[in-house]
């Protein structure tokens, strides 16, 4: 039967409680990265410079949390402004 309108949700998690699944899943990815550190860390340093970079930028969603994406409106003085700025610093590195 499909959900009407003016019903009570019912069942399920309530809002704002994390998924158990979720949350045991990642305590074992951190217990394995724990273990492996050592490993992971003798790769890390055979590796070159642009692979270290890479595999810091792969790493960081699960080290760092997401913010929701907000966008942001600027008036037509500050997007000039903002332009004009970006052309300067332009012209400086070009040279």
């Amino acid at each position: 039967m499909a959900f009407e309108k003016g019903h009570k949700k019912a069942g399920g998690r309530k809002k704002g409680v994390k998924n158990k699944s979720t949350a045991q899943i990642k305590e074992a990815v951190a217990n394995f990265v724990s273990d492996k550190f050592q490993i992971v860390s003798n790769q890390f340093d055979k590796m070159t410079t642009k692979e270290q970079a890479d595999f810091l930028v792969k790493l960081m969603p699960f080290v760092i949390e997401k913010k929701s994406e907000k966008k942001i409106g600027f008036d037509d003085a500050v997007t000039e402004q903002l332009k004009s700025s970006v052309e300067n610093l332009n012209k400086t590195f070009d040279k």
